[in-house]
C-alpha cells in the first residue's frame, strides 16, 4: 500500500471512530430525555374524580350483593341531561318513573350511576335527591349507587333468614 492510501485508511477508521462515539451521546442523550419525559409525566399532579353522590339512608352498593329477581334501572346524569335507561327525561319524569317503578313487581333496583367527568355536582345530588324522594329509598331499600358494571358483577344478595 502506498503512504497516501494509509493516510486515506487512518482517516477513515479514525472517522468511523468518531461516528461511532457520536452514535453512543445521539442514543444516551435520547434515553435521557425519554426518563425525564416520563419522570415528568409521573410527577404531575393527579386529578382525582370528585365524588358528588353519596352511599345515604336506604340506598345501596354492589358490594351489598344484588337480588336474582330485581332488575336493574340506570339512571345517570351526562352533559346536562338526566338519561333512565339511556334515555333522556325531565326532572319531573325521572320522579315519575321512579315512584311507579317501586310499585312494580318485581320492583326493580334503581342505580344512580354518577358520572366521575360531569363536572357538575350540584344536579347530580339533585337527581340523587329525586330518586331518593320518589322511589321511598330510605323504606324501600331499592335505590342502589354505583356503576352498571358493578352492579351486573356483583355478588348475590345476602338473605336474611332466607327471605329476600
Amino acid at each position: 500500500m502506498t503512504n497516501d492510501s494509509n493516510k486515506l485508511l487512518n482517516a477513515s477508521e479514525r472517522m468511523m471512530q468518531k461516528l461511532a462515539s457520536h452514535k453512543v451521546l445521539v442514543w444516551a442523550a435520547a434515553l435521557t430525555v425519554g426518563f425525564l419525559i416520563v419522570f415528568l409525566y409521573w410527577l404531575r399532579p393527579v386529578q382525582l374524580p370528585k365524588q358528588c353522590a353519596f352511599v345515604t339512608r336506604g340506598w345501596t352498593q354492589p358490594s351489598d350483593g344484588r337480588s336474582a329477581f330485581r332488575p336493574l334501572v340506570v339512571v345517570k346524569v351526562s352533559k346536562g341531561s338526566i338519561l333512565w335507561n339511556d334515555t333522556a327525561v325531565d326532572r319531573g319524569r325521572l320522579e315519575e318513573l321512579a315512584s311507579q317503578s317501586s310499585a312494580l313487581d318485581p320492583a326493580p333496583v334503581i342505580v344512580f350511576e354518577p358520572q366521575p367527568d360531569s363536572g357538575d355536582c350540584e344536579t347530580e345530588q339533585e337527581v340523587q335527591g329525586l330518586i331518593d324522594k320518589a322511589a321511598s329509598c330510605e323504606t324501600s331499600k331499592l335505590c342502589g349507587l354505583g356503576t352498571q358494571e358493578e352492579w351486573k358483577a356483583a355478588p348475590p344478595l345476602k338473605l336474611k333468614n332466607g327471605i329476600e
